[in-house]
């Protein structure tokens, strides 16, 4: 269609308005597309996020769960570390009392001990006094006479080990490193 202006012009108006509107509808899909790819990138974001949470708790649970192992672990060694350290201090403090038989160590009442910085036993040569004050007939040397209707001779004690300083040399055994023949050793 052809109108003619103000000054005498011919306009094409029918073909500018199809032009335009052909351009609007291309610019309208355009825009419509690019309203799906921003939801579509929006819910990926979303995703991604809700991902990395569930990650974040997985991971802190399994810090937490390897925490909590390690405090059981690092307690249990204290634990055991505080064991050898009584042993060792009432075995070697039953030696210099001359306690007749290791089981009698059982005996002591461990509730007494205290303990330095380090879990070293301090009051170890306190209690077993103690416990020798209380209980004199366990301590002292082992009779040599044999017992009625025995044909066996006595040992001498003096040339044989101890029950107990062979267990004290047990456990000093365990904490030295073994190296095969030939290796340095220091």
């Amino acid at each position: 269609m052809v109108v003619k202006d103000a000054s005498g012009k011919d306009i094409e108006i029918a073909d500018e308005l199809v032009k335009n509107g052909a351009q609007i509808l291309a610019d309208l899909k355009t825009a419509q597309q690019a309203a799906i790819d921003l939801a579509t990138l929006k819910k990926q974001i979303s995703d991604e996020k809700a991902n990395a949470a569930t990650k974040e708790k997985e991971a802190k649970g399994e810090y937490e769960t390897l925490s909590a192992e390690a405090k059981v672990k690092v307690a249990q060694l204290a634990a055991d570390q505080k064991e050898f350290a009584t042993k060792k201090a009432l075995t070697i403090e039953s030696i210099k009392a001359k306690i007749k038989k290791e089981t009698y160590l059982s005996l002591i009442d461990r509730s007494e001990l205290e303990f330095d910085k380090d879990g070293n036993v301090t009051n170890a040569d306190k209690v077993m006094e103690k416990f020798v004050k209380a209980n004199p007939d366990l301590f002292g040397e082992e009779s040599t006479e044999p017992s009625t209707g025995s044909d066996r001779t006595p040992k001498s004690k003096a040339s044989d080990k101890t029950f107990v300083q062979k267990q004290i040399e047990k456990q000093e055994a365990k904490r030295k490193p073994r190296f095969p023949a030939g290796w340095p050793t220091a």
